[in-house]
């Protein structure tokens, strides 16, 4: 939030996501609410690296489409290059 507030150009963000072990329903409610506010502020989160079970989770309670499955990334890479080619 810190970034969209000192770089108000942003559009999009992207999360590293290999360092959550876990997602319980909290977690799932918060990171919704989160891509649904900035989203509402014309920023898109991109996610990179999740693991497959908190990809798990993300898919059996519909995260992955509030998120937008094309913004979810198996690695950074891919992430990268397709975020290269939007902003280019």
């Amino acid at each position: 939030m810190q970034l969209e507030q000192d770089h108000p150009q942003v559009t999009h963000i992207l999360i590293k996501s290999s360092g959550i072990n876990g997602l319980d329903a909290s977690g799932v409610d918060m990171l919704g609410n989160l891509v649904t506010r900035f989203r509402d502020n014309g920023i898109t989160l991109v996610f990179s690296g999740f693991k497959r079970q908190v990809q798990e989770v993300i898919e059996r309670t519909g995260l992955a489409e509030q998120i937008g499955r094309d913004q979810i990334f198996a690695t950074d890479r891919e992430a990268i290059d397709r975020l290269l080619r939007i902003l280019a």
